[in-house]
């Protein structure tokens, strides 16, 4: 009888966490594990197929999260999150076309960069900090966080 009391107990606690996973609740996942993931990834860059939001989307789904494809619609979901409040994991998005308009994300690595994929490949770059942030730091929009 314990037994079977036990493994009832193990099932239900199985299937809530499976529903979190399901309902995107990701409590559980840190924002080191999101980073240390995306840079582990070498594809060569294609835009459209291997660009920066297909970055931030195959990452995030290796976590059980699931992001739109495009980097305008990723900057809708999640909870906005100021500069001065910015944690690893937090998606960051840029205007590099046209003014004002989304067309670029990374995710936060902490300490003012950020992991990206640019033409020339998947990389951590400074969007606060270093010889890159006059660049990315003007074109800077807004943040949001998923985790």
């Amino acid at each position: 009888m314990r037994w079977l009391r036990f493994l009832a107990v193990v099932g239900i606690a199985v299937a809530l966490f499976a529903s979190s996973l399901s309902q995107g609740q990701a409590h559980w996942i840190s924002g080191s594990s999101i980073v240390s993931l995306a840079l582990t990834h070498h594809e060569r860059y294609i835009y459209g197929i291997t660009d920066c939001s297909a970055l931030t989307k195959k990452v995030y789904q290796r976590f059980g999260i699931n992001l739109p494809r495009t980097s305008r619609q990723q900057a809708t979901i999640g909870k906005p999150v100021s500069i001065k409040h910015l944690q690893k994991g937090d998606l960051v998005f840029f205007a590099t076309g046209r003014k004002g308009v989304i067309s670029h994300v990374g995710i936060y690595a902490g300490g003012g960069k950020m992991v990206d994929a640019e033409y020339n490949g998947i990389r951590q770059t400074g969007i606060f900090v270093g010889p890159t942030s006059h660049y990315w730091k003007s074109k800077y929009i807004k943040a949001r966080r998923v985790l």
